[in-house]
Parts: C-alpha cells; structure tokens; sequence
C-alpha cells in the first residue's frame, strides 16, 4: 500500500539550511539518524538527572531533619 504524500519530498532542516531527505546517501542518513537518536538520549538523560536531583534533595532533607531530632533527643 503507497503512503499518502509519497511523491512529496521530505525535508530535513540541518544548521538553518533545508534539504531535501531522499537526496541524502546512506552515510547521511546514518548520520542524521545518529543525531537524531543522541537527541533522544540527551533529552532522557536530562529527564533523569532531573528526578535525580529531586530524590537527592529529598533524602538530603530527610538526613538533616533526622540529624536534628537525634540531638533535640540527646538533649532533652
């Protein structure tokens, strides 16, 4: 079954500049989807590092929070 918009070509944008993506050779299109695919990970990882640093804020929280009623024990 043919794609709807088969005959259309397919732009790719790459520093500001279009072209034209069934123009491109195999090694161009490992590349770009070799980019492509480092700016999925890039994104994922800062998702990651997000969530991380939540979760490191929170225990360092809960650490210093610990801390304080150990000695407000201590002391009373």
């Amino acid at each position: 079954m043919a794609k709807e918009n088969e005959n259309e070509s397919t732009e790719v944008q790459i520093n500001g500049k279009k072209y034209n993506y069934n123009d491109f050779s195999e090694e161009q299109i490992y590349l770009l989807r070799q980019a492509q695919s480092c700016r999925v990970k890039i994104n994922n990882l800062k998702f990651e590092l997000d969530q991380v640093q939540v979760a490191l804020a929170s225990f360092n929280q809960k650490l210093a929070l610990s801390l304080e009623n150990a000695n407000e024990k201590k002391m009373g």
